[in-house]
C-alpha cells in the first residue's frame, strides 16, 4: 500500500538530482 510514496520519494529525488546537473551544466 506504501508503494506509491516510495516511488513518489524516489522520483522527487531524481527530479532534483537532474536539475542539480542541468544547472551545473549550465553553470559551466
Amino acid at each position: 500500500m506504501h508503494h506509491w510514496i516510495q516511488f513518489y520519494i524516489i522520483k522527487s529525488l531524481v527530479a532534483e538530482r537532474l536539475f542539480i546537473f542541468k544547472k551545473n551544466l549550465l553553470s559551466t
